[in-house]
């Protein structure tokens, strides 16, 4: 089919900022957040909205009650870390932590701040220490685990880095950010068509949570390389990424994440001049998701 480019105009660029919109949200769309998939509710919830709002004081409040509620939360203390990294206060981070250690001297926790902290650091010898401390004292510290690989992918330790991250993933397989690291390992390699085959895999054998993180992580790789060359006004080429973005929430069973890159990528041929084909897309839209109120006014106008 061919497609029809048309100059950029007020009603296009609406159309391009409501595509971003849709396809960056389209990982999160139509399900619940998953235990560490988004914000938890609660003090927890509340630190991390001072972190990502980047008032990092605050933040440094809220995780040091966290901290001194559950000594052994990994994600307190890594939120803690990440406020001080916030506030260009590593030297005061690692006093915290090492006197924290004094207190605490078996929490998998702090050994992990410890090594994460010096991760960011780059000291990777001290770095790689605690991480291996944290997983002696709690073999279930996922966190450790995924950022000990996340170390060894900085120094093309591959093999290893996928066993780590893969552990980290088995222990919690609702967490995003493990999937990525995975990936990224993958990419290192050569060979993310591998990713893809294990998200199929997992699919298969009825694993619905690993088959939506895979997907999850590899639609937003493609989704971004779908904005840089829609950037660069290469149009065809990123209408062809966000489609692959589809087939990918389609491969992994995200109805939410499907519906909403196709409703993105309607949005993106509407744009185009195609109307045609956006109607088709809408009208596979409302099958998916019957009540979706802005494809149904799409195909009604």
């Amino acid at each position: 089919m061919l497609l029809v480019c048309v100059r950029k105009s007020p009603l296009s660029r609406i159309f391009s900022v409501a595509l971003f919109v849709l396809l960056g949200a389209s990982s999160l769309a139509a399900e619940p957040l998953p235990p560490h998939g988004g914000m938890p509710p609660g003090p927890e919830g509340r630190a991390e909205a001072y972190l990502a709002a980047r008032q990092f004081e605050q933040a440094l409040q809220a995780y040091r009650g966290l901290v001194e509620k559950d000594p052994e939360s990994s994600r307190a203390i890594r939120g803690r870390v990440r406020a001080y990294e916030g506030l260009g206060r590593r030297a005061a981070a690692e006093t915290d932590l090492k006197e924290r250690l004094k207190r605490h001297p078996s929490a998998s926790a702090v050994n992990y701040g410890l090594g994460y902290l010096y991760y960011l650091e780059k000291r990777d010898a001290v770095a790689e220490e605690r991480f291996q401390e944290a997983v002696r004292q709690n073999s279930a510290n996922a966190l450790a685990w995924n950022n000990w690989g996340a170390l060894k992918i900085r120094t093309k330790s591959y093999t290893e880095a996928v066993e780590m991250v893969q552990r980290a993933i088995a222990l919690d397989p609702h967490n995003s950010m493990f999937y990525s690291n995975l990936y990224r390992v993958y990419q290192k390699l050569g060979d993310s068509g591998l990713f893809f085959a294990e998200l199929r895999k997992h699919k298969a054998a009825g694993d619905e949570v690993r088959a939506r993180g895979y997907g999850k992580a590899l639609a937003r790789d493609i989704r971004q390389q779908g904005f840089r060359l829609y950037a660069e006004g290469k149009t065809r080429a990123a209408l062809e990424k966000f489609a692959q973005v589809v087939e990918v929430f389609k491969a992994s069973g995200d109805t939410g994440g499907q519906v909403a890159a196709l409703f993105g990528l309607g949005l993106l041929y509407e744009e185009l001049g195609d109307k045609a084909k956006a109607g088709e897309i809408y009208r596979e839209v409302l099958v998916l998701s019957p009540g979706h109120l802005q494809a149904r006014e799409k195909v009604e106008k």
